[in-house]
């Protein structure tokens, strides 16, 4: 989950169980924010991606762990990333869009780097 203050040292990417317990400040987001996605991985090693863009046409994906793990990016070609898990958890779904395809979504499928 994100919790979101009005000050930017008071926003964070934390976990907490499904009843609201247990909260736990993971990574601070500062006014990246909107560029974190939060998303378990199926084998709970992952709980979020976030992007970085490199030019206009690619983005870099970051891969945050629950323990600190320090994972590889990822780079993709095209903007607005959105990230879908597989059943699996082996690949991970995305679609983006670029101006190369009239800024249509297309779709992709990566392979996480802790799972290679």
């Amino acid at each position: 989950m994100k919790s979101i203050g009005l000050d930017t040292d008071n926003r964070w990417l934390a976990i907490a169980n499904d009843d609201g317990s247990n909260v736990r400040a993971i990574e601070p987001l500062g006014e990246k924010d909107d560029t974190v996605y939060p998303s378990w991985s199926p084998n709970k090693q992952m709980i979020a991606m976030y992007t970085e863009g490199k030019d206009f046409t690619s983005q870099n994906v970051y891969f945050v762990g629950l323990n600190n793990e320090n994972f590889k990016s990822t780079l993709v070609e095209g903007r607005g990333f959105q990230p879908k898990w597989s059943t699996s958890g082996n690949q991970l779904l995305y679609s983006v869009y670029s101006s190369d395809n009239d800024m249509n979504r297309r779709y992709g499928w990566l392979m996480p780097p802790a799972m290679k």
